[in-house]
């Protein structure tokens, strides 16, 4: 019986993008190159996989709306499937230059990850006994009848119905299902159990480096009265400031205190700025915030600050006084993320060799990338090219 443990952290790292196109083309050009030179001198390939020596290199260089990988094809429509609902929300939206950005790394991303998963997939998916296939089909059925419990109620009916209106089907959603229990399977079976636990030294290296990630600076909740001399004499505003502080130390609502006196743009909201941290505010109410961290409780005015726009007056609703990273605390999380890099590390490896010796056709996946941006959603003002 195969072992399907695996932690909800690594499982994480399944879903990052291998290399990036430009790069996994250099690769992937590379690497047949070198086959296609000595492909006479080596035996030919199986059925199911096609050799860079048999494919004819186009001269074009137009788009193609299949990549094949190892004989497996992986078309337009699945690279666009999980992008095109987040691509239609903000083709209309966004400016043109900025979405064409956009859709640009979201398409190569995909690209990069759907061949990636392909090369694991049809790694993981050898040399499966009747039995493991047995137990995968079992899970299989686990996790579907989990989705449905989970989003549908338990009413297959409802879900499968949902799997249409989004034009997929039970069986495509139980084929990704089933790759994605393979890939975790091998992945297990080749990578993860030759993860070894870090030494302290090593530990401390990530704390060294992440020590800043793992600390939480001291913040203040900020209530903040502004009354700017712009709009009044300095005389005038002083003596304001004066009157709200004079309010607030016999107990007066802070809000109302600030809807009374305060000019400033938090007026409407009681004058509740919300969390702040030293160096989050622009210059000008940085005199303010200073004052702030001054105080040594929340709920108490501070004096007046005086600047030569404004004068302020604050108080803390609440005091966060934040968190140093401690070693020991952090051991565990620390060990987790040592794994973790261990782990992509490994399977970034896997990977790689997988390209340099996986078959492709075309063999620049870039014309495939191509045909794959031309098929994504266009701003209505712009209209599609021929064939797009």
């Amino acid at each position: 019986m195969l072992g399907y443990k695996i932690s909800a952290a690594l499982l994480l790292t399944l879903t990052l993008a291998g290399c990036a196109s430009s790069q996994l083309a250099r690769n992937v050009e590379n690497a047949d190159r070198a086959r296609a030179e000595s492909a006479k001198r080596r035996s030919a390939a199986t059925d199911t996989s096609t050799t860079a020596a048999q494919i004819p290199r186009d001269t074009d260089g137009g788009p193609v709306s299949v990549l094949t990988v190892n004989g497996h094809d992986v078309t337009v429509d699945e690279i666009l499937a999980p992008l095109r609902s987040d691509l239609q929300e903000r083709v209309e939206r966004m400016p043109p230059a900025e979405y064409r950005d956009h859709v640009v790394k979201a398409v190569n991303a995909q690209v990069g990850s759907t061949i990636r998963d392909s090369l694991l997939y049809q790694e993981a998916a050898k040399d499966i006994t009747e039995e493991e296939d047995l137990f995968i089909d079992g899970l299989v059925d686990q996790e579907i009848r989990k989705l449905v419990n989970a989003q549908f109620a338990g009413r297959q009916t409802r879900f499968e119905r949902e799997l249409a209106d989004n034009g997929s089907s039970l069986g495509e959603q139980r084929d990704q299902v089933r790759r994605r229990l393979l890939i975790m399977r091998w992945l297990q079976q080749t990578v993860y159990s030759k993860i070894t636990d870090p030494t302290r030294d090593e530990l401390m290296r990530i704390f060294a480096g992440q020590r800043d990630s793992f600390t939480t600076p001291p913040r203040r909740d900020m209530l903040i009265i502004e009354i700017a001399i712009e709009k009044n004499s300095r005389e005038t505003a002083r003596q304001s400031a004066d009157a709200a502080r004079a309010e607030l130390l016999a107990g007066s609502d802070f809000g109302a205190v600030a809807g009374k006196h305060s000019t400033g743009w938090h007026k409407e909201k009681g004058g509740h700025w919300g969390w702040v941290t030293r160096g989050s505010v622009r210059e000008r109410l940085e005199p303010a915030v200073d004052a702030l961290f001054a105080l040594s409780e929340a709920g108490v005015p501070s004096d007046i600050i005086e600047t030569p726009l404004a004068f302020f007056v604050v108080q803390a609703a609440a005091i966060d006084y934040g968190k140093e990273a401690d070693f020991t605390e952090l051991q565990p999380q620390l060990v987790a993320k040592y794994r973790d890099m261990q782990f992509s590390k490994m399977v970034d490896g896997s990977v790689r060799k997988l390209q340099e010796n996986a078959h492709y056709r075309p063999l620049d996946p870039n014309r495939f990338v191509h045909a794959c941006l031309l098929a994504a959603p266009v701003p209505s003002s712009i209209p599609r090219t021929p064939g797009g």
